[in-house]
């Protein structure tokens, strides 16, 4: 049966909306990022302008806006006609999604240099360090109530020791097994997650903290540290492009086909795009191990 235009329509509606709370979910070093605050200002020359601020009103400095495009062609019938197929290929179409912002935001963590380093390269962090980061970071009058992060790699670099360098982190953050999929290893689904914790700091690991060498650049930081902002985009529609748009409060999503009415199989273009800001630079520290 040829795919209709309506039914066409909906798909990319549904996706569309969808995959912005997926990703949402799905990966728990996004939701550490603060969602920016906006202040509409008027400059000297009459314009509007918009600053991005943090949650004490001091500004945020744009470091880099992301635009990802990715293109997947999908069964569309078969992802409205079967619940399960259609979760599975949302999951699998956020993770993509999320590899690239968590990589563009934990990539920011070189910007923050007040702070002297933790930790030394290839060697385990202890409970002294681990003290010594929540210290310094609380010791820097943050915003009432911003939680405090660490995320650790998921990486064994070349030369360096192995996850073992983290066990007793994970013990003292009470998880036992440190192969477990639910600490926040983002190629995990991780609806609904919730980190272990110690002394208030979330725990959390990543394929894409940043090495130097053997050097793990594990970063603790408060969410006011980082941040992400929708960018908009604009939308064609008419009977050849059928397009919808979605956003959160920290990056907006494109899902969009050029029409085939006698396929199923559509060549579908999802585009996210968004700002990744950072905040004063007394707020994150690098955790070597």
């Amino acid at each position: 049966m040829p795919l209709t235009l309506a039914t066409a329509q909906a798909f990319v509606a549904k996706l569309a909306a969808d995959l912005a709370a997926q990703v949402e979910r799905q990966s728990p070093v996004l939701m550490a990022a603060t969602r920016n605050h906006q202040q509409t200002v008027v400059n000297p020359f009459g314009q509007m302008a918009v600053n991005l601020t943090d949650r004490t009103g001091a500004l945020l400095t744009q470091v880099a806006t992301n635009r990802n495009a990715m293109t997947a062609t999908l069964a569309i019938q078969r992802l409205l006609d079967d619940p399960v197929f259609y979760q599975s290929t949302l999951e699998t179409l956020a993770q993509l999604q999320c590899d690239e912002w968590e990589a563009l935001l934990l990539g920011q963590n070189g910007a923050f240099t007040s702070n002297t380093a933790l930790g030394a390269a290839s060697t385990s962090i202890t409970q002294a360090t681990l003290d010594a980061a929540v210290s310094v970071l609380l010791g820097r009058n943050p915003p009432p109530g911003d939680p405090i992060y660490l995320v650790l790699s998921s990486v064994i670099p070349s030369g360096a020791a192995s996850l073992s360098a983290h066990q007793e982190v994970l013990a003292l953050a009470g998880i036992q097994d440190q192969t477990r999929v639910g600490i926040g290893i983002v190629t995990s689904v991780n609806v609904n997650y919730r980190a272990p914790r110690y002394r208030g700091m979330n725990i959390l690991r990543s394929a894409f903290v940043q090495l130097d060498g053997s050097t793990r650049n594990n970063f603790a930081f408060l969410s006011s540290a980082l941040a992400l902002t929708t960018v908009r985009m604009g939308l064609t529609n008419d009977a050849t492009n059928v397009q919808a748009y979605s956003e959160t409060a920290r990056m907006g999503f494109r899902v969009a086909l050029a029409f085939e009415s006698a396929n199923d199989n559509q060549a579908v273009t999802i585009t996210s795009r968004g700002n990744a800001t950072t905040g004063r630079t007394e707020y994150g520290v690098r955790v070597r191990s």
